[in-house]
């Protein structure tokens, strides 16, 4: 399913309809381009009557999303098959946060447990009075 975006800005309304795959930042950036904003960030207004709330996924509140949410994909929202108006502000000096790819696999060879062959036992030796092996707590 998809969700269609009506974005409405100085009297120009554009529709953008987004798979669940497609990400919160993939949505401004496509609205940066078809707007031929100069600036690198914008915030997305959300014109809601109410929240859309689902439960076990994020809450879409009317008003300004947070920029923590830019890298969730639509799917983690309870939006599929939606219409939703919004509009959106022109942020300047703001850097988008991006994830970095990991170059290298991570080795997860060197966190394995040590072999313990099976049936034998470990004795301890301890001397219950002796204060070495059990120092006094006061």
């Amino acid at each position: 399913m998809v969700t269609t975006f009506t974005v409405s800005f100085n009297d120009v309304c554009k529709k953008y309809e987004c798979e669940q795959t497609h990400t919160i930042s993939r949505l401004k950036e496509d609205i940066i381009r078809d707007y031929n904003v100069t600036a690198k960030y914008i915030d997305i207004d959300f014109k809601l009557e109410r929240p859309i709330r689902t439960l076990g996924k994020f809450n879409l509140e009317p008003g300004i999303l947070p920029r923590t949410l830019d890298n969730y994909t639509l799917d983690r929202f309870g939006i599929e098959g939606k219409s939703i108006e919004a509009t959106f502000s022109i942020i300047e000096n703001y850097t988008p946060f991006k994830k970095r790819e990991t170059s290298k696999p991570l080795n997860l060879k060197k966190y394995k447990q040590g072999e313990i062959e099976s049936g034998v036992s470990i004795e301890a030796n301890y001397n219950l009075e002796s204060s070495d092996d059990f120092p006094s707590l006061s």
